[in-house]
C-alpha cells in the first residue's frame, strides 16, 4: 500500500513537471513570435527603400511667374519673394519673381534687394559661429553648459552640441505666457538676451538631455551668449567678421536689441493679430478671427515696427534673397569651415522622429531632408510681418530662397514656406 502510494505521487510530480514544461513551451514560443513579429516588422521598417530621387524639371520664368502670383494670392500675403538658381549645361541659371508689393497701397515689387526680417533662418547663422569659434579652439562642442552658465539643471549633462540640434530638453522662452503677456501690453517691449534666457530656464526641462528632440529658441540665446562670453565681442561683430564679409553678404546685418528699424529698401510686414499670437502658435485662429477676416471686417495690419528683439540669436537677423542664397550655398556646400570642423558639422545631424524612416534631421541649426528623394538644407523663419525659406538641393544644385510679408495667415498657414511648397511641386517631376 505504502510503496503504491508512492509510486501514484511520484506520477503526480510528474504530471505536474510535464503540464508546468508544456505551458512554459507554449509560452515560451508565444513570447518567441512576438519577438520574431516584432524583428520582421523592424527588419521591414529599415528595408523600407529610398524615396526615389525626383529631376529638376526646365524651368520657365512665365510659368514659375504665374505660380507665385497665384500662391501669394492665396495665401493673402500683399507680397513675396522667390530666387531660385540652378545649374545648367551652360552655367547657373537664376530665376528672380516678385509678387505684389513691399508696401500696401503703394506701387513697391519686391526684388532680390529687398530687406526682410528672416527670422530663424538666424540659427543657422549663430550655430557657425560657434562652429567656428571650435574651429578656432576657443570652446568645445562638447562643454557642457555649466561651463558658462550656473543654475542650469542638468547643466553638466548638456552640451554645447545638444543646444545646437535642439536636444537639450530646455524650455523654450516663447511657449511662456511671461513674454507674450509683455507684449500684448506693449508691443515695442524690448527683452535682453539675458532676461529671455531667464525665463527659459525659470520653467522646469522638457526632458532630460539627449533623449528627444525640442525646437528651442532658449537653446540659442545660449550660444549667443557663449558666443559673446569666449570672444569678448558682441554676436553682431561677430556675424559681421566671420560670417557676412566672406561670404559677401554685403546687405545682411543684427540690429541692436533696441532697434526695430530696417535697412532700405525694405518690405513692410504685416499680420493679422498682434506679435504675441505669432510667438506662442500653437496651431488655428479663433472662429471669430476667421469669420471677420472672411466677411472682410479684419484686415492684417502693418506691424513692421514692432520690437522684434525676443529674437536675436535665434531670429533676429536682417537681410535679402540674394544675401540668403550666397548663405545658404556657402552653408551646404561646405565653404564655411575646414575639413575637420564641416565633418563635425555634419556629424550634428540627428533625426527628429527617428521611428519614420528618412524623416528630417535636425543638426546645427539647419535641418537635412530629403527633397522629392533628392538629399535638401533647407530652414524656414518665423517671426511677426515675415515667413521666408532657404533651401539648398545639393543633388541638383538647386538653391531656393523665398519670402512673404506675413507670417501667418486664416488657414494656419506660413505664407512663404507655402509658396516655396508650389514652386517645389512646378519645378521637381
Amino acid at each position: 500500500m505504502e510503496k503504491s502510494t508512492y509510486i501514484i505521487g511520484f506520477i503526480v510530480v510528474v504530471l505536474i513537471v510535464l503540464i508546468w514544461w508544456y505551458f512554459k513551451r507554449s509560452e515560451y514560443f508565444e513570447m518567441e513570435g512576438e519577438m520574431q513579429m516584432e524583428m520582421e516588422m523592424e527588419m521591414e521598417r529599415i528595408s523600407i527603400p529610398r524615396p526615389i530621387a525626383a529631376k529638376l524639371n526646365i524651368i520657365r520664368y512665365d510659368s514659375l511667374k504665374r505660380t507665385v502670383d497665384e500662391a501669394t494670392k492665396d495665401v493673402g500675403a500683399d507680397g513675396s519673394l522667390v530666387l531660385v538658381q540652378t545649374r545648367v549645361s551652360s552655367g547657373e541659371k537664376e530665376f528672380v519673381v516678385g509678387s505684389g508689393t513691399n508696401e500696401r497701397n503703394i506701387v513697391s515689387p519686391p526684388t532680390q534687394d529687398t530687406h526682410y526680417r528672416v527670422g530663424s533662418n538666424t540659427k543657422s547663422m549663430t550655430a557657425a559661429v560657434i562652429v567656428l569659434l571650435a574651429q578656432d579652439g576657443k570652446l568645445s562642442l562638447n562643454d557642457p553648459v555649466s561651463k558658462y552658465f550656473s543654475g542650469v539643471k542638468f547643466g553638466d549633462q548638456i552640451t554645447i552640441s545638444l543646444l545646437l540640434n535642439m536636444r537639450s530638453g530646455i524650455f523654450n522662452y516663447n511657449e511662456s505666457p511671461i513674454v507674450s503677456g509683455k507684449l500684448i501690453k506693449d508691443p515695442m517691449t524690448v527683452f535682453t538676451p539675458h532676461e529671455l534666457l531667464d525665463i527659459g530656464l525659470s520653467n522646469p526641462p522638457y526632458a532630460y538631455p539627449d533623449t528627444q528632440y525640442h525646437y528651442c529658441n532658449t537653446n540659442y540665446i545660449m550660444l549667443g551668449i557663449i558666443a559673446e562670453q569666449v570672444t569678448g565681442k558682441p554676436l553682431a561683430e561677430l556675424f559681421h567678421d566671420r560670417l557676412f564679409v566672406p561670404v559677401g553678404m554685403t546687405q545682411s546685418y543684427l540690429p541692436g536689441i533696441k532697434d526695430n528699424t530696417i535697412m532700405k529698401p525694405f518690405s513692410h510686414g504685416y499680420e493679422l493679430v498682434d506679435s504675441s499670437y505669432i510667438l506662442m502658435h500653437r496651431g488655428g485662429f479663433s472662429p471669430y478671427v476667421m469669420s471677420a477676416v472672411e466677411d472682410g471686417t479684419l484686415k492684417t495690419e502693418d506691424i513692421t515696427y514692432e520690437s522684434p528683439s525676443w529674437g536675436w540669436a535665434a531670429g533676429g537677423v536682417i537681410s535679402t534673397a540674394r544675401d540668403m542664397t550666397k548663405w545658404i550655398k556657402a552653408l551646404a556646400y561646405g565653404m564655411i569651415f575646414n575639413d575637420t570642423y564641416r565633418t563635425e558639422w555634419l556629424k550634428g545631424f540627428v533625426s527628429v522622429t527617428p521611428d519614420i524612416p528618412y524623416s528630417p534631421e535636425y543638426g546645427y541649426g539647419i535641418i537635412r531632408m530629403l527633397l522629392r528623394g533628392n538629399t535638401a538644407f533647407i530652414h524656414d523663419g518665423q517671426i511677426p510681418g515675415y515667413n521666408s525659406t532657404m533651401v539648398c538641393d545639393v543633388v541638383n544644385n538647386m538653391n531656393m530662397i523665398t519670402w512673404a510679408n506675413l507670417a501667418l495667415n486664416v488657414d494656419d498657414q506660413m505664407p512663404g514656406n507655402a509658396i516655396a511648397k508650389r514652386v517645389v511641386a512646378l519645378m521637381y517631376d
